[in-house]
């Protein structure tokens, strides 16, 4: 049930992390990489812990954002997270 809800929240995380920052850095996921309902991408978005986990998730699967390398501490859109945000965005 939560993983068919947080398919429909994945729009708003990805938009969340398209419009995050004019330099494109996207949000922080800290050394532990676990999210609460007060990190800043959850209260952007709007979504629970649990709903971002899965969003992010699926996100990642679906290759539309990555953890930015080499600490792996930052999710950053990859070009085609960048096309399709640009798309939601102009709907």
């Amino acid at each position: 049930m939560i993983l068919n809800k947080s398919r429909v929240r994945w729009k708003e995380v990805l938009l969340a992390i398209y419009n995050s920052r004019p330099e494109g850095r996207g949000f922080g996921v800290g050394k532990r990489g676990i999210f609460t309902n007060v990190h800043p991408l959850a209260e952007v978005s709007k979504c629970s812990a649990e709903e971002l986990s899965h969003s992010v998730a699926f996100l990642v699967e679906q290759m539309l954002i990555k953890k930015e390398e080499p600490e792996g501490n930052w999710i950053i859109l990859t070009e085609k997270g960048f096309d399709v945000a640009t798309r939601l965005e102009s709907e």
